[in-house]
């Protein structure tokens, strides 16, 4: 929201990227209350995978100068006459969109010195990586990023949230386009959330004691200390967690109080309860999506899963030689992460203890879940089902 509301920052667009579950959604979901509330709010675009309206980038442009409609009389006439005059725009480029839908009528008003200062310019842009192909995610991109550089987007500021796959990663590394024209927030394992995390618990836990009839929820001792602090271990930085186990609890049928339980016994090892399913499926969608673009590129390709889960062997990873022979034409571990960046990480050995004492050589990398419960949900035929 400083950035946001800093009209002298440098920059006029945010990324944020983070690993699946890490709270973008959540965020951008404020930011956008919070903007409306100050009447600052000029247009929102929340992709969705499985919508179809909400997984593709070509209606983006249309959908954000539908919103400038709604916030402005003067914009609304010149965008209406746009469409008038080339009825076939929404079929054109997302950049060619861009210009003529949003940037062109705001020249318009600049040209005809009508006054900008009243006008929302505040554009969220969620999930950019549940787009449905690279190609699309890679055309918004440039369309922002041509309309930055020749500083024809003022006076908008654009907040785009994603995990970080192939398109946003290469863009914000230093030889991407985007990485002098963006202010970067990441949300990586330098980012500790435990404290938000206990916070919207006991948030959440006290909404849902109000709203229920159970008198055990109902008290100050609910839920114990001892269990919030279970739960924020057993989120791991992870919101999704959090999330999903409040919406298992505050589930109307039966007592809160019990459901918490099974949680907790669930995370403790227990198998009497699963409040993950929500969980399970959105590594589901991320695992397909990848094994989908994984063989697109040679059908000869191994299973993108049975190669991660070679990866991760701890027996296999004592192998000196293990790379060569997993990853011998497919330039190491890493050609692995292309889409996988928000569940896996790549750690590398720390200095002074990179070497086999027996070999003498060099030591594999190792291939890291950001969360636990992705590599439980590898390892149960019940969760992953046909992965």
């Amino acid at each position: 929201m400083g950035w946001v509301q800093d009209q002298e920052a440098p920059t006029r667009l945010l990324c944020m990227t983070g690993p699946a579950g890490a709270g973008k959604s959540a965020i951008q979901q404020t930011i956008a209350e919070q903007c409306s509330r100050l009447g600052i709010l000029a247009a929102s675009f929340f992709f969705g995978a499985n919508d179809e309206a909400r997984n593709d980038a070509l209606p983006v442009a249309a959908t954000i100068a539908y919103q400038l409609c709604l916030t402005s009389a003067t914009l609304r006439s010149s965008i209406s006459a746009v469409v008038d005059r080339d009825p076939l725009i929404f079929t054109k480029s997302i950049e060619k969109q861009v210009t003529t839908l949003i940037v062109n009528p705001v020249l318009h008003l600049q040209a005809a010195n009508l006054s900008l200062v009243d006008l929302p310019y505040v554009i969220l842009i969620d999930g950019l990586d549940e787009c449905k192909t690279e190609e699309r995610q890679a055309e918004l991109l440039e369309a922002i990023d041509s309309c930055i550089t020749s500083n024809k987007l003022l006076p908008f500021r654009v907040f785009v949230a994603s995990r970080p796959e192939l398109v946003i990663f290469n863009a914000l590394q230093p030889y991407g386009h985007l990485h002098q024209v963006a202010y970067h927030i990441q949300l990586d394992n330098k980012y500790n959330p435990d404290f938000d995390i206990e916070r919207y618990f006991r948030r959440r836990f006290r909404e849902i004691a109000r709203r229920c009839r159970d008198l055990q929820a109902q008290g100050h001792l609910w839920p114990s200390q001892t269990d919030l602090t279970s739960l924020v271990v057993a989120a791991s930085g992870q919101f999704i967690y959090a999330a999903t186990v409040v919406r298992y609890v505050e589930e109307p049928r039966g007592s809160p109080v019990n459901r918490l339980k099974a949680v907790l016994s669930w995370t403790l090892g227990a198998t009497t309860s699963h409040p993950l399913s929500s969980l399970d499926e959105l590594y589901r969608q991320i695992l397909l999506k990848a094994r989908h673009n994984y063989r697109d590129v040679d059908n000869s390709r191994e299973d993108l899963v049975m190669l991660i889960r070679l990866a991760r062997d701890s027996l296999l990873r004592e192998c000196y030689n293990r790379d060569n022979i997993l990853f011998s034409e497919l330039g190491g571990v890493d050609s692995l992460l292309y889409d996988l960046r928000s569940l896996l990480f790549i750690s590398r050995p720390s200095e002074g203890t990179d070497k086999l004492p027996t070999e003498g050589v060099q030591k594999p990398v190792e291939l890291q879940a950001h969360h636990w419960t992705f590599i439980e949900f590898l390892s149960d035929e019940r969760r992953a089902k046909d992965l």
